[in-house]
């Protein structure tokens, strides 16, 4: 069971489940507290997935960087606590999202960030989740693996893809070839 704690801390709406970090509004102090800054591009991305969206914390780092003409769907179980009002909000499951969605090749930039609490949906390390998340990208898939095993071999073999980022091993990043 996750319990949901929304908390002030340094004038930020900070969201805590079973005691973790998940998200922080206006995320202002995202940029330099939390994961958030070590999924930012390195170029601007004209439209973003993000799958996990919690509170919007990645949209506001995103738009921070990179300006507010960016096109964000972001997909959680949850109706967002505080989001942009830019943003496309889908409520739905991450692995039903990517294996409905009909189009290939449709963001340019895909983050995952989808845990319960401080454990990552089982299904996130599945090669069918990433495979998904690839066939959707024209570009980069970044997934958070903070407190997984890390096992780039497997998935550079599962899936023919070639990991270009690597921050703590807890980043991942693929690109298509």
């Amino acid at each position: 069971m996750i319990q949901r704690e929304i908390r002030n801390e340094a004038g930020e709406q900070v969201i805590y489940d079973n005691g973790i970090l998940q998200s922080m509004y206006p995320g202002n102090l995202a940029m330099v507290r939390g994961h958030w800054v070590h999924f930012v591009p390195w170029f601007k991305p004209r439209e973003v997935l993000i799958l996990g969206y919690g509170g919007g914390t990645m949209s506001k780092v995103l738009r921070s960087v990179w300006g507010e003409d960016i096109s964000i769907t972001g997909v959680d179980t949850q109706e967002p606590p505080f989001k942009h009002d830019k943003d496309t909000i889908v409520l739905q499951d991450a692995l039903k999202f990517v294996q409905g969605f009909p189009n290939d090749n449709a963001f340019d930039f895909v983050m995952v960030d989808v845990y319960e609490g401080n454990k990552i949906v089982p299904f996130v390390l599945g090669d069918g989740f990433v495979k998904e998340c690839v066939r959707l990208t024209r570009d980069i898939v970044a997934i958070n693996l903070i407190d997984e095993p890390y096992q780039p071999k497997a998935y550079r073999r599962a899936m023919d893809l070639k990991i270009i980022k690597i921050v703590d091993r807890n980043y991942l990043y693929f690109y298509k070839k």
